[in-house]
């Protein structure tokens, strides 16, 4: 018994939607619903282009605090831990090995894995790399072990993701901003992961060459966190190494590879990632031993050849 309609106009507008699977379904503003999968892509899917609107994927609470990683606070417990932060590492190749100048250089890339329960995250895709994120959270800084001022490790790309591991859930946000509700991801099911890539040229000091050609050479790279972050976080090495480079390099044949933590250097833990080098004795033989053995040959049997 009271008027339908809006102040000084003879008609209301109603946006109606029909009953659909949520979450898994996004609804444009006119009606029509697409896949969420196309939610915040960049490209428009939506006759009215309502699936392009406010694609913010990260939420950042006011009270974040960037400088401070997220603690790991244990359910059963009111009690915060250091931040767990899972660390791969993937050998792309060895370039050079020089035993003279006791260096070995290399391409590889270090994958970072952790939670921020801090933070919530909208619009997730199944494809992590689309869930791309430039700025605006804490992210891990390393440091490499210099060792004889012979470390100089070069970042050559980053790029940080996030993981979409949890369920989502609608987060209810019907309001003057928009007629539909988005789906929401928390930071505690949902890891954050920060792929580095590296080149550099580390120290090794081929302690055990006075054994050649029976030498079996290890070298490490040591890297930490830097910071006073290294109080409040720890590397945990994820199994195994992962190694595209090649099987040998000059003299050495690359006979495996480790990862483990431990002490560095005094006061400072991290990990370390160990190549265990052997020597290539069939090729030391055919190249510096063969050659002697014939030139001897032929020196002994001219004493036996007659001169006509």
């Amino acid at each position: 018994d009271t008027p339908c309609s809006d102040p000084d106009q003879p008609w209301r507008e109603l946006n109606l939607q029909q009953a659909v699977k949520q979450p898994g379904r996004f609804c444009c503003e006119d009606g029509l619903c697409i896949d969420s999968e196309f939610r915040c892509d960049g490209n428009n899917h939506c006759l009215d282009r309502s699936d392009e609107k406010i694609c913010q994927t990260v939420q950042v609470p006011q009270t974040y605090n960037i400088e401070i990683p997220p603690l790991r606070r244990e359910i059963s417990e009111d009690k915060f831990y250091p931040l767990h932060i899972a660390t791969h590492v993937k050998i792309k190749n060895i370039l050079s090995i020089n035993n003279q100048e006791s260096t070995i250089l290399l391409k590889f890339v270090v994958t970072l894995k952790w939670f921020d329960d801090r933070l919530s995250y909208n619009f997730l895709k199944a494809d992590a790399n689309k869930n791309s994120v430039s700025s605006g959270i804490w992210t891990p800084e390393f440091t490499f072990v210099d060792r004889m001022d012979q470390t100089k490790a070069v970042e050559v790309h980053r790029h940080t993701t996030i993981e979409k591991l949890g369920k989502a859930v609608m987060d209810g946000g019907i309001g003057e901003r928009n007629l539909y509700e988005n789906e929401s991801y928390t930071g505690s099911d949902n890891p954050i992961t920060l792929k580095i890539r590296y080149k550099g040229e580390f120290f090794c000091d081929f302690s055990k060459i006075v054994n050649y050609p029976f030498d079996t050479e290890e070298c490490f790279v040591g890297l930490y966190l830097s910071g006073t972050i290294r109080n409040f976080t720890k590397l945990i090495p994820t199994q195994p190494v992962v190694d595209y480079g090649p099987s040998s390099v000059a003299d050495y044949s690359v006979n495996g590879w480790k990862i483990e933590s431990g002490m560095l250097e005094e006061g400072i833990k991290g990990v370390k990632v160990k190549v265990e080098l052997g020597r290539r004795i069939g090729s030391i033989f055919l190249v510096t031993y063969l050659p002697t053995i014939v030139m001897n040959l032929i020196n002994q049997a001219t004493n036996y050849c007659k001169n006509n």
